[in-house]
């Protein structure tokens, strides 16, 4: 009976091909919502003016099914899961948020009104009890006012709405800040594989049940967001998952049926068994996990990035993520944290600087700081300047690990300026220093630069050890050799002269300062220990690295016996020698 429509009371359009419907309800004054029948198998929705003239059926009043009686709507937690209105719920914490990790499958809101607007999919009973039930973006928030499927919502009580929606007392229906949140938190695999597919508005089923799960958002709406041709009155958020980690914000119709979780009011954080930091020789345990640490020079390095979600003094770190805001990553790579957090101080710092004195500890270990621009300048100089090589874990472009860091890319650096580098595109090592400048240690392309960066960033992190290592500088000697800061050097007699009969290869003077102006030949420090180090003239001879250009002949007389870098007892030949 495709009667078409009428813009008055005797020309038709449409005859034959569809009909349109009125409803009673009611939008813009003007307006009021139909509904349209084409080919008998699609069904759509819209406002046209009410001097139309559309087609009229009628509906019973009394319903034709048997209502259920209303079941106990109170809320009991089990160990692992809640009951509500008779069905039981496995929950789970996730981010300190308590989430029902199986669909909702409830026939009545928290007030005891029946839910009109809800379905099995394919319209099969059994499949509630597989997949929860599928719920119009309305009947997720609580109210049967089908109006609230083609009007805007401005959370001021219209139709009874709440965040609650028909989630048990002390839950409510995901915010898209809740959402944010899992998104950085979920885990691989168990909390959100019940995939219960979605209904479209015009009674049509995806083919997707079993393999994608649809659940709304109950704010806000998209009446916030712009894009361009859709009319935001009848679209709500909603979120996805393939039952691994993709979840991300989606528009939907509200008509739509879709699955319907629900997250805890309050945060339910684990308590924190204990912040105290217990030091071995080359590692440390802090807040339950054990990182490596490596010794480069006189400085202890953490040689893994932090990944605490605890601040030393027991509060829960919330501005945290993992890199690609994917959980297992958090596992591989250790956490990120902006300049503020990483720091321990008011998230204000990250726009304006703040006075840092000394060692300061920020979330790092007990013994442990965040280390200064002169700590990271110190670590640069040790390993021979700029090249970032020898800090970079093997796993990662032609890195070599000489010295244990192991250096990960987890930051996206795309478009940046990098000192040294140039434009950037693509993934680095960061790690923000106590400093509200020069704030930034970047390792991209083989390089290291320190410069400033917004302290908003998400950056990895490490922490340097409050002590340094005491440099042995002793000589001890032999018959045949001599031991000098830690390495055996054969000796030869030649004449009358006894020689060291292999290449030093010391990183720091008689008085334990290191050495400036000495490297490994093409930066690799397998070549220092086969071939020893080398060393221009004024690192030779322990001379401001200035008496490479200038005249030190008023210091070091033909005569005199310069000792120079080498052990006790011995010293640099003179050219007569």
């Amino acid at each position: 009976m495709a009667a078409g429509y009428s813009l008055n009371d005797s020309t038709s359009s449409d005859l034959g091909k569809s009909t349109y419907f009125w409803s009673t309800d009611e939008k813009n004054g003007g307006e009021a919502v139909y509904y349209m029948l084409s080919g008998n198998t699609y069904v759509s929705q819209g406002a046209a003016y009410k001097n139309r003239y559309y087609s009229v059926r009628c509906v019973m009043d009394d319903p034709v099914i048997e209502i259920p009686p209303v079941p106990d709507l109170s809320l009991t937690f089990n160990e692992g899961s809640i009951t509500y209105q008779g069905q039981d719920y496995r929950i789970d914490t996730i981010g300190g948020k308590i989430w029902t990790v199986e669909n909702l499958n409830v026939r009545f809101t928290s007030n005891g009104e029946y839910i009109r607007d809800s379905w099995c999919y394919r319209d099969a009973d059994i499949r509630c009890e597989t997949y929860g039930r599928l719920y119009t973006w309305g009947a997720a928030m609580g109210s049967n006012e089908r109006s609230l499927l083609h009007e805007y919502v401005y959370w001021d009580g219209d139709g009874g709405i709440t965040f609650r929606g028909i989630c048990p007392e002390g839950f409510h229906v995901p915010k898209e800040e809740d959402v944010d949140h899992l998104r950085q938190n979920i885990k691989l695999e168990g909390q959100f594989d019940q995939l219960g597919g979605i209904r479209f508005y015009n009674n049509v089923y995806d083919t997707l049940s079993g393999t994608k799960g649809n659940y709304w958002i109950s704010y806000p709406e998209i009446t916030e967001r712009t894009f361009a041709g859709v009319d935001f009155s009848t679209y709500a958020y909603g979120f996805s998952s393939n039952g691994s980690l993709s979840t991300i914000n989606t528009e939907f119709y509200k008509s739509n049926g879709l699955s319907v979780r629900c997250v805890s009011d309050e945060e339910h954080f684990p308590p924190l068994e204990s912040t105290e930091t217990v030091v071995y020789e080359d590692s440390i345990t802090y807040q339950g996990y054990t990182y490596k640490t490596v010794t480069i020079g006189t400085q202890i390095w953490m040689a893994e990035n932090l990944r605490v979600v605890y601040t030393p003094d027991g509060e829960y770190i919330r501005n945290t993520k993992c890199l690609d805001d994917v959980k297992s990553n958090c596992s591989d790579y250790g956490k990120l944290y902006d300049w503020a957090t990483l720091m321990n101080v008011d998230s204000l710092y990250n726009v304006t600087d703040t006075v840092v004195e000394g060692h300061h500890r920020g979330i790092c270990p007990e013994k442990f700081h965040v280390p200064t621009t002169e700590e990271v300048e110190l670590l640069m100089e040790y390993i021979g300047g700029s090249n970032g090589y020898p800090l970079q874990d093997v796993s990662w472009n032609n890195g070599t690990d000489q010295y244990g860091f192991s250096a990960l890319p987890t930051v996206n650096l795309s478009a940046l300026y990098v000192t040294g580098v140039g434009y950037f595109y693509g993934y680095g090592a960061g790690y923000f220093t106590a400093t509200n400048s020069k704030n930034a240690m970047l390792i991209v392309d083989g390089s290291i630069a320190l410069m400033p960066l917004a302290k908003s960033t998400p950056l990895s992190a490490r922490c340097v050890a409050d002590s340094v290592v005491k440099v042995e500088v002793s000589t001890t000697e032999d018959e045949n050799s001599v031991t000098y800061q830690g390495k055996t050097y054969k000796t030869v007699n030649i004449g009358t002269q006894r020689w060291m009969a292999e290449n030093l290869d010391v990183r720091y003077t008689p008085d334990g300062t290191l050495i400036e102006g000495s490297g490994c030949e093409n930066d690799l420090a397998a070549n220092c220990k086969t071939y020893g180090r080398v060393y221009n003239w004024a690192a030779a001879v322990n001379l401001d690295q200035s008496y490479n250009e200038a005249d030190a002949s008023g210091i070091i007389k033909d005569t005199t016996k310069v000792r120079g870098i080498c052990p006790e007892g011995f010293h640099v030949p003179t050219n007569q020698e």
